[in-house]
């Protein structure tokens, strides 16, 4: 997705959507809590940001399967791994 079709919204719907306070958010990804914030902030307007601190926040929330959609929506889909699952191997032969 190209940084500037994302906004402020499609940020905050995709931390809920990751069940993510912002201080988490901020954490995971590499970027200030306040980043986040003043993201958030700018709503249905497509954000006005640095490409690499925004790309720090993109590949993180992508890398977690959020999809940012061209109609400002976002979409979820996450596989559970295996070593959250409570499988143990054993257990499976």
């Amino acid at each position: 997705m190209l940084f500037t079709e994302v906004t402020g919204s499609q940020i905050r719907q995709a931390r809920e959507l990751l069940d993510c306070s912002r201080y988490e958010l901020a954490k995971r990804s590499g970027v200030s809590r306040l980043t986040v914030r003043l993201y958030e902030g700018h709503g249905a307007e497509p954000l006005q940001a640095r490409t690499d601190v925004l790309g720090k926040l993109l590949k993180f929330l992508e890398g977690e399967g959020i999809e940012f959609r061209p109609n400002g929506g976002v979409f979820v889909q996450r596989a559970i791994p295996l070593f959250r699952r409570n499988i143990h191997p054993e257990a499976t032969a």
